[in-house]
């Protein structure tokens, strides 16, 4: 009997949590960053959250992410793409997906200051 690999084709599509998306083209790493839950601040609900389209660095010293922060000399001075969707890190690191490549709607995303647009070079395209 042969080999049969049962194959299911999607597409994926610009869904809600996509919606800092300029075209359906783009890299991203998925399910591949941690998110460092200590890097977070606790809004009124007692909630950890962070926004699809937030601006994303890594730590040097842990290489875990975290929102991009101009003004730090961690790592998280040097934007490195946008989160994809919105996480709650509440309980602890969460590991998700970053956008290093692509086209962005820059009224729809956060933190992207002249710096961060600098360090993205020609990696992220602002409309």
């Amino acid at each position: 009997m042969a080999f049969r690999p049962q194959l299911r084709s999607e597409s994926l599509g610009v869904s809600p949590g996509f919606h800092f998306l300029a075209s359906e083209h783009g890299m991203v790493v998925r399910g591949g960053v941690t998110i460092d839950e200590s890097t977070v601040g606790v809004d009124a609900d007692g909630e950890k959250l962070l926004l699809a389209g937030t601006v994303m660095a890594e730590i040097t010293a842990s290489g875990k992410f975290a929102a991009y922060d101009d003004l730090l000399s961690d790592g998280r001075e040097n934007a490195v793409g946008f989160l994809v969707e919105e996480i709650n890190v509440k309980a602890g690191d969460v590991i998700t997906s970053v956008l290093l490549h692509g086209s962005v709607i820059e009224a729809r995303t956060s933190g992207a200051d002249a710096a961060a647009k600098t360090d993205f070079g020609g990696a992220i395209i602002f409309q």
